[in-house]
C-alpha cells in the first residue's frame, strides 16, 4: 500500500501557527515602539522649537538695542557694565538725540 504524501502536507501544525503567531507579535511590538518613539520625539522637537521661536522674540528687541549702542552724551563708553546676569550700556532708545542708559538684568528666569 502506498501512502499519498500530498495529503500528508496540507495545512499547518499547532507549532507552525504559534511560531508565526509570535513572530509577527514580536514584529508588531518593534513597530508600535518605534511609532511611539516618533511620537514622543516629536513631542520633545516641538517644544524646543517653541523655545527657541520664544527666546528669539524676546531677544530680536533686546539684540538691536545692543546694536545701537554708543558714547553717552556726557563721553563715556557705550557699554557700562558687564557681568553675569546683568549688562548695562548707552544707547538712543527713544531716538531724541540723547543716549539713555539702558540696563538689562536676570533675576531667575525673568530678563
Amino acid at each position: 500500500m502506498i501512502k499519498d504524501k500530498s495529503k500528508k502536507n496540507k495545512g499547518l501544525t499547532l507549532m507552525e501557527l504559534l511560531v508565526a503567531i509570535a513572530i509577527f507579535f514580536l514584529i508588531m511590538i518593534v513597530v508600535s515602539k518605534f511609532v511611539g518613539d516618533i511620537f514622543h520625539y516629536e513631542d520633545v522637537f516641538s517644544g524646543g522649537l517653541t523655545t527657541y521661536d520664544e527666546a528669539r522674540k524676546v531677544l530680536q528687541p533686546v539684540t538691536s538695542e545692543i546694536r545701537s549702542a554708543s558714547p553717552s552724551s556726557l563721553g563715556s563708553y557705550p557699554i557700562q557694565s558687564t557681568e553675569a546676569n546683568k549688562f548695562i550700556f548707552f544707547a538712543d532708545i527713544n531716538e531724541d538725540g540723547l543716549k539713555e542708559k539702558v540696563r538689562y538684568e536676570l533675576s531667575g528666569d525673568t530678563l
